[in-house]
């Protein structure tokens, strides 16, 4: 935050949201839900968390959603997927004779920024390999991409109207290796602010109709890089285009490293390893953020 605090949550499986003050100090503590995954913040100041509770009373089966909090960890408004699916007629893809217990899985809230205030987000839902265009005032769902990515996390805008977003593809089969992570690029979707109300568009990688043939995909996957240098993280991850860079920003999560390389040639700009000095111990890293201007305040060291 701007005064230096930090806002942290156990990755997994998750538990209180804390906030940290620039003394190192705890200042609050929030444990309406179990927080987890990815926080984003808005350019209000606004922090936008994932949540889960347990919907059903046998433990079988887990309700996830996100909730909106001020910097003081009061939160605003939860929001359930469950009934985000169920007022857009899409229970029939958790239901089933014996439901999974972990049908979403959400693991990116993404705000998209208006002039004045945040109206839409975009969810990335890792157990359907799915990305979700959400009206936060209706709950009505704009656009649903299935299969572009196999149990991928970060979403990112790459254009302030919608059209243009980015995936960090973990690529998983099954609860297996990755097969190499992808960072995919999806354009020409339809514009978050001139959406339909009563046409939710659902995309489907396989598909061949008209509207799926219409998106544009490009995908990174890395393979001009040397076989043991390619990311491969199972869990988490991030990637970030830098436009005015020409570059595209790693956070390979479970083997601890960062780096950045050149979107034209390929090659690496820089890479970081997370690793006590002067030995073989890494530590993974979670959610790390690529600051384009350091703060005013901010410590150097």
């Amino acid at each position: 935050l701007k005064d230096g605090s930090l806002v942290v949550t156990n990755i997994k499986p998750g538990g209180p949201l804390i906030k940290i003050g620039n003394n190192g100090l705890v200042k609050n503590i929030n444990t309406d839900y179990v927080f987890h995954h990815s926080l984003e913040m808005d350019k209000n100041g606004l922090i936008y968390a994932a949540t889960r509770t347990n919907f059903d009373p046998t433990n079988r089966f887990l309700d996830e959603g996100f909730a909106i909090l001020d910097q003081d960890l009061n939160v605003i408004k939860n929001y359930s997927l469950l009934n985000i699916y169920k007022k857009n007629n899409l229970l029939y893809e958790i239901y089933s004779k014996d439901p999974t217990l972990d049908p979403f899985h959400i693991n990116d809230i993404q705000p998209i920024e208006t002039e004045d205030e945040t109206k839409f987000v975009l969810l990335s839902l890792r157990a359907n390999s799915s990305i979700i265009a959400l009206d936060l005032e209706t709950e009505n769902i704009i656009w649903k991409l299935k299969g572009y990515g196999s149990q991928q996390h970060d979403v990112d805008l790459i254009n302030p109207n919608g059209s243009h977003i980015s995936i960090f593809d973990n690529n998983i089969s099954y609860n297996g290796p990755s097969d190499g992570n992808i960072f995919v690029e999806i354009m020409n979707l339809p514009e978050i602010n001139k959406y339909d109300l009563a046409k939710m568009k659902i995309f489907n990688y396989g598909s061949n109709h008209k509207e799926e043939n219409e998106l544009l995909i490009k995908k990174t996957n890395f393979n001009n890089l040397a076989s043991k240098m390619r990311p491969k993280t199972i869990s988490a991850g991030r990637s970030e285009l830098v436009n005015q860079n020409n570059s595209l920003f790693i956070e390979e999560s479970n083997y601890g490293r960062g780096f950045e390389i050149d979107m034209q040639t390929g090659d690496f700009l820089w890479q970081y390893i997370n690793r006590k000095d002067n030995s073989n111990k890494y530590y993974r890293m979670s959610w790390s953020r690529r600051i384009k201007k350091l703060p005013e305040s901010l410590i150097l060291k």
